[in-house]
């Protein structure tokens, strides 16, 4: 369900023990569907909180919440439930992952993301993915060959 993770993230994001300027950085959650009442009751309780209904794994939805211009992305995985295995819930998240790195050039930065996984697998396999992209970007280039180095992957965090 998503109230439950939204609640926690959102007090978290907006505790009155944070400076005013953190206080007032935009929320944009982007989900699927429809969201009900009463977590549209308890998001008005909170300024600076924009819900906007559409596909994280749609390019059109990312471009319409501004995923090419923001500094920061938390993704939340599994929230939908429409996974039965239990290795699949982080299927999505891992997606928008790799979708994210692909436009790289073409937004010219990604930003920082920090990413909640469930399966304790898919955070080893990520981790193994990402640290065999940096073992790679970190090869010389073959003499006598005019390539540029591949730049590190963005930050990634696992709750």
């Amino acid at each position: 369900a998503l109230l439950p993770q939204l609640t926690t993230i959102i007090r978290q994001l907006r505790t009155p023990f944070l400076p005013d300027g953190l206080l007032t950085v935009p929320i944009v959650i982007l989900y699927d569907y429809a969201i009900r009442e009463k977590v549209q009751k308890f998001m008005s309780g909170y300024k600076g909180l924009v819900y906007v209904q559409g596909s994280p794994l749609k390019l059109r939805s990312l471009l319409k919440v501004g995923a090419d211009r923001c500094s920061k992305m938390l993704v939340v995985s599994g929230g939908n439930g429409r996974h039965e295995e239990p290795i699949m819930t982080d299927q999505d998240a891992i997606l928008l992952l790799s979708m994210l790195e692909s436009q790289e050039p073409l937004w010219g930065k990604l930003p920082t993301v920090i990413c909640q996984l469930h399966v304790p697998s898919n955070i080893k396999q990520l981790s193994e993915s990402l640290a065999s992209d940096q073992a790679a970007s970190m090869q010389p280039a073959t003499p006598g060959r005019n390539q540029k180095p591949r730049k590190l992957p963005h930050s990634s965090s696992f709750g």
